[in-house]
């Protein structure tokens, strides 16, 4: 019996290039470039589907033969007895041999899950490459790792981790206040709340988001000066005085402009007047009149039209002229940006806003300024509507309920968690939820294969075949029994007017 093909088409497998099925007359398709390195540079290559561009070569194309990586970087490899680990955003690949024990890739590493008794875990973030590290000793913070010794006494810190017993986090994100315990450090900010750093109130003061050494250093304007070298001169740092005692001079603008250097740890300036401090005593100028605080606290000056106040920044905040508990200001509200957020002037407990109303993101979603419930286990959006994508699938602007999958047992059966969407994505009404585990889509139409078997299935046409016992020709399937057995590659098995002997 013949069978007829087409000699380009004869892979086992569906292949396509720029989104055209390998199936049918070869001629009518398009080629695509690859970018083939040469020993003078590079060069474009137009190819078909006969071949694979793979790290800038191209490559016949066999049955179990992928690509590790990328066109421009990778390298091809048989996916029946090797695995590949690959990392999209860098780029970065590499092929390890099947032990066949569970292993998966964490990265570019390969994982073997028997080191999960020692402690070894995958950490993973968004951007960053997963990294093997050891959860005993070590922290995944966001996808970065930590040595912190003993996570059992571990904590995250934004993407730092930290011992809690000898370190701290006093802005609730990174960098660790390393050596200091909750209670000796704070949170100093700038202005505009960009910048920030712990530092510790009784040895350092904070400059607009940067940590000071009281005894040598001072803060100018939000600029950080050295007592031994500048002097602060009507918000400018300027040479100092040698002439002058004092480890950090300030400068004093008197009412007809001449300036003064004077010791600010024993003077203050104020309205263009020096004046004598207390001992453990700094002055602050705020509006009209000297302020006398402790040299040990964070203090400021919070001035709106009506008066100047005085204000501990350690634990509260000017906003709009108004001091209020808190470290961040929503309009001439303060509130803390721990558990609560600002959304277009209301505050309340949150980290996302949806319009004026605030909510938690790993509870409830926004979609297009519609929030959804809190009950969902896995929030997400279908157009305007939110929907629990743990058990529905958004398939063409519709929810739909996922699939039942077959436990194994009979009449028994469980909701899928693992779905994806086939038909015609140009008919968006056609388009139907799918277990990817246990089910592949094939031109359109769901074919159930089985969780156990589903890696040896691949698609032909619209029907899903094993490839280890048929070849798909043309968009049919043959079995390989009918080929010829000394023909190991497929290319062969069809002659030059496309038939199969």
């Amino acid at each position: 019996m013949l069978v007829h093909l087409f000699l380009l088409c004869c892979f086992g497998s569906s292949h396509f290039v720029n989104g055209i099925s390998c199936f049918g007359d070869w001629s009518l398709h398009e080629t695509d470039l690859c970018n083939v390195t040469t020993t003078d540079g590079f060069e474009m290559a137009e190819y078909n589907c006969s071949q694979v561009c793979c790290g800038g070569r191209l490559h016949p194309r066999k049955v179990g033969n992928e690509c590790c990586g990328s066109e421009e970087r990778g390298q091809m490899y048989n996916y029946e007895t090797k695995i590949c680990c690959s990392w999209w955003f860098t780029g970065q690949y590499a092929v390890y041999e099947k032990q066949n024990k569970g292993e998966h890739c964490c990265g570019v590493t390969l994982f073997d899950p028997e080191t999960y008794s020692n402690g070894t875990n995958c950490c993973r973030g968004w951007k960053t490459l997963p990294t093997p590290f050891n959860s005993r000793t070590e922290m995944c913070c966001q996808g970065y790792v930590t040595f912190v010794g003993d996570t059992s006494y571990g904590h995250c810190c934004g993407i730092e981790g930290y011992d809690r017993r000898t370190s701290s986090c006093p802005c609730y994100r990174h960098p660790v206040a390393k050596g200091y315990t909750r209670d000796e450090v704070s949170c100093c900010r700038s202005r505009d709340y960009r910048v920030i750093n712990p530092y510790a109130p009784a040895s350092q003061g904070c400059c607009n988001g940067v940590a000071y050494n009281h005894e040598n250093e001072f803060c100018c304007n939000g600029v950080v000066g050295d007592g031994s070298t500048h002097v602060c001169c009507d918000g400018e740092l300027f040479s100092r005085n040698p002439e002058k005692d004092g480890s950090v001079l300030g400068c004093c603008i008197g009412p007809d402009g001449s300036s003064v250097q004077y010791n600010v740890e024993n003077e203050a300036c104020c309205n263009g007047e020096i004046n004598q401090l207390p001992f453990g005593t700094r002055g602050l100028c705020c509006g009209n009149s000297l302020s006398i605080v402790s040299s040990r606290g964070n203090f400021g000056c919070c001035l709106s039209h009506e008066n100047a106040v005085v204000f501990d920044q350690s634990d509260s905040v000017c906003c709009e002229g108004t001091v209020g508990v808190g470290d961040s200001c929503c309009a001439n509200i303060s509130y803390f940006d721990e558990e609560n957020i600002c959304c277009e002037g209301i505050v309340g407990p949150g980290d996302s806003c949806c319009g004026q109303q605030h909510y938690f993101s790993g509870k409830r979603v926004c979609c297009d300024y519609h929030l959804g419930h809190d009950t969902y286990t896995q929030p997400a959006c279908c157009g305007n509507r939110s929907f629990d994508s743990f058990t529905h699938t958004c398939c063409g602007s519709r929810v739909i309920d996922n699939p039942l999958v077959p436990t194994g047992y009979e009449d028994i059966f469980y909701v899928s968690h693992a779905t994806r969407c086939c038909g015609d994505h140009s008919e968006p009404s056609s388009l139907f939820p799918y277990d990817y585990n246990t089910s592949i889509c094939c031109d359109g139409a769901i074919n159930d294969v089985g969780f156990l078997t589903i890696d040896d299935f691949q698609c032909c046409g619209e029907e899903a075949m094993d490839k280890k016992t048929h070849i798909c020709c043309n968009g049919s399937i043959v079995p390989r029994n009918l080929l010829a057995e000394d023909n190991a590659d497929e290319l062969s098995l069809c002659d030059g007017d496309g038939e199969i002997l």
